[in-house]
């Protein structure tokens, strides 16, 4: 296959990237900054630019079999970065007729149909309060997501907090929202489940939180 990965040079995407290829499939990067993705591979091409930028977006997919959608959005990130990606990564899938989209999103993102407990609704309630600006981004992101049209077979994975280290294996994929006492999942197991459901598909039209 060949796979588009926006947000290819952070840390997920890195894994993705890593793990797209070790299994042979060919791999379309979009990172902001070339010098970020330090990974060299002949069925690796990089392309350089801006995910808010429509134009670049449509490069980036083009003859794409599926696409990964590892844009992070921080606190220095402007603002409607993730809803104006998203809006332009859908434009152009439904151009060139691409219909498998795996992303990732955050665990403080409401979805139609979730009902957290308390201590999810806690944990939500706090991220929502440390980084507003992110999260309502990364909401309005998941919006546009959730109402793009029937024929678009996505995915969108929602972790706790990540960190890095090797894979610990044994990713879990649920409806139970993760509380404050969640243990957090190492980038490189996102990264897996990322490539598993791009590849093996699974979960369409559905936002399971990723767990252990």
């Amino acid at each position: 296959m060949l796979l588009s990965i926006l947000g290819a040079a952070g840390g997920v995407g890195r894994e993705v990237v890593r793990l797209a290829l070790a299994e042979g499939h060919e791999v379309r990067a979009l990172v902001r900054d070339k010098e970020r993705l330090t990974i060299s591979h002949e069925r690796l091409m990089v392309v350089e630019g801006d995910a808010t930028e429509a134009a670049v977006v449509a490069s980036a997919l083009a003859e794409a079999d599926a696409v990964v959608y590892a844009l992070g959005v921080s606190k220095r990130s402007a603002a409607d970065t993730g809803r104006r990606a998203m809006e332009h990564v859908l434009a152009a899938m439904c151009t060139v007729g691409i219909t498998r989209l795996v992303a990732i999103n955050g665990a403080a993102t409401q979805v139609a149909g979730d009902a957290p407990a308390w201590q999810a609704r806690l944990a939500a309630a706090l991220a929502r309060r440390l980084l507003p600006d992110v999260v309502a981004d990364k909401q309005a992101e998941a919006d546009v997501l959730a109402a793009s049209g029937g024929g678009l077979a996505w995915t969108m994975v929602r972790p706790p907090r990540l960190v890095d280290g090797p894979p610990r294996g044994g990713y879990r994929l649920s409806d139970d929202a993760p509380g404050l006492t969640t243990r957090a999942i190492r980038r490189a197991d996102v990264g897996r489940a990322l490539v598993d459901l791009t590849v093996g598909g699974g979960h369409e039209r559905q936002a399971p939180y990723l767990t252990y």
